[in-house]
């Protein structure tokens, strides 16, 4: 099953399991919904390169949008959509049941 998921999945695996983690992050540590890189990288374990990589990937995929900052003084950024991937991989499940059951 859990092969069938990483074809599924539209994020790379490295990204998402940054992203889970970031939501991990955000939800449960950080009181605020906003974010830089800096604090990320303080709190996630991820080489600078990596951050942007993974940053840059969720922004053209719609996860994460820029809030405020400019290029010189860094940007804050904001989790725009908070997937649950249990309840997709679920979702999954069930559609190949159903297709296989019928």
């Amino acid at each position: 099953m859990e092969c069938l998921w990483l074809k599924v999945d539209e994020l790379p695996v490295a990204t998402r399991n940054f992203f889970e983690e970031l939501k991990t992050y955000i939800t449960e540590e950080n009181g605020e919904k906003e974010f830089t890189q800096r604090e990320i990288r303080s709190k996630v374990p991820v080489s600078r390169s990596a951050l942007h990589r993974h940053i840059t990937t969720l922004i053209k995929m719609e996860y994460i949008q820029v809030v405020s900052g400019t290029a010189n003084k860094g940007y804050r950024y904001m989790i725009s959509y908070f997937d649950n991937e249990q309840k997709l991989k679920q979702q999954l499940i069930e559609g190949l049941e159903k297709t296989l059951l019928s």
